[in-house]
């Protein structure tokens, strides 16, 4: 399962030797039509989250470990947020539980305590 690697604005004005406000303009407004629908061009730029080995994963990739976490949850012990920063951090992917939060309720997951299932 290999990881999205980030694109950035900043990536993007070092290669062509411009500001990145100067990227984030161009890039403002525009659309691409794919076969998937129509996207926003900014959608396609990625922040960046440090891993153990010194490389970057895009927020995306994050996003989608955490989601799939929740989703192999038990239900009666939903995972805490700090829960998911201890196991990001295994997995070697560095991220701060206000991160996790902010990811989590943009996938409009609620918290741990709204989780927990009773049958």
């Amino acid at each position: 399962d290999k990881a999205l690697v980030p694109l950035t604005l900043k990536d993007i004005a070092q290669a062509l030797d411009i500001h990145e406000s100067t990227v984030s303009r161009a890039v403002d407004q525009k659309y691409l039509l794919t076969p998937h629908g129509l996207f926003p061009l900014k959608h396609f730029f990625s922040t960046g989250l440090a891993t153990a080995s010194g490389s970057q994963t895009s927020s995306r990739a994050a996003q989608a470990k955490i989601r799939k976490m929740i989703e192999s949850e038990p239900p009666l012990k939903p995972i805490s947020d700090s829960r998911l920063v201890a196991q990001l951090e295994k997995e070697g992917i560095s991220i701060a539980r206000r991160t996790v939060a902010k990811y989590r309720e943009q996938m409009n997951i609620p918290p741990a305590s709204q989780r927990k299932s009773v049958i």
